[in-house]
């Protein structure tokens, strides 16, 4: 899996590629993030708005954020000195969390089609639709159950924008035998591979076959 170099222009980042639930292909959000992360936050931002405002990705844009911007973790730094317990706890609350995206009740891989509502699902699954695993990304959402009207990614970035702050993780361009460790360890750890039948072995491991190639003639 060949990664993008740095480039001089967001125009040498692909996004056309990545794709969400079967078209997933984790090595092309791994390009697109260490592309975007080799810029200025506030540039890499600008792109992912333009991308957000182009109403084209939806869904990789939401996935992008949700590997690029993480929970603020600032708050240790405001501890008063001789805070009692109360307090503590209480400023801790002020920590926003990262919400998840609202596309809808979620099927998750191994949930047998059932439709996830339990809390520790959710806790397990914090960054639905998606799953980082020895820093490769995953697509862990089946299918999502919608009634009424799905956030936009344009909604959705305007929120991590406002609470968030942008991931100092720095991605990588994995490689074959990376890809394949983090799968393994996808199905062995996180997702347990009893719960979960060939379609579905499948379906997460077409994720980081050889991606889609990129059609050279695209602008």
């Amino acid at each position: 899996m060949c990664c993008l170099q740095a480039v001089s222009a967001f125009g040498g980042i692909d996004i056309e590629k990545c794709g969400s639930f079967s078209n997933f292909r984790s090595s092309n959000y791994l390009d697109v993030a260490v592309g975007l992360q080799s810029f200025p936050k506030e540039e890499a931002i600008e792109q992912l708005t333009e991308w957000a405002k182009s109403k084209r990705h939806e869904l990789e844009v939401i996935a992008l954020c949700r590997m690029l911007f993480t929970e603020k973790s600032d708050i240790y730094g405001k501890m008063p000195n001789g805070a009692k317990n109360g307090e503590i706890e209480a400023l801790i609350g002020q920590k926003p969390s990262f919400r998840r995206p609202g596309l809808g009740s979620p099927i998750f891989v191994g949930m047998h089609g059932e439709v996830t509502s339990s809390q520790s699902d959710f806790n397990h699954f914090n960054l639905e639709p998606i799953i980082i695993v020895d820093g490769v990304p995953f697509w862990i959402v089946k299918m999502y159950l919608l009634n009424g009207k799905q956030e936009s990614s344009s909604e959705y970035l305007a929120y991590c924008i406002k609470n968030l702050e942008w991931n100092p993780f720095r991605f990588k361009c994995s490689t074959k035998e990376n890809s394949e460790s983090a799968y393994n360890n996808l199905i062995e750890i996180h997702l347990n591979r009893k719960n979960l039948d060939s379609s579905e072995l499948k379906f997460l491991h077409n994720q980081i076959e050889t991606p889609v190639k990129r059609d050279e003639s695209h602008p």
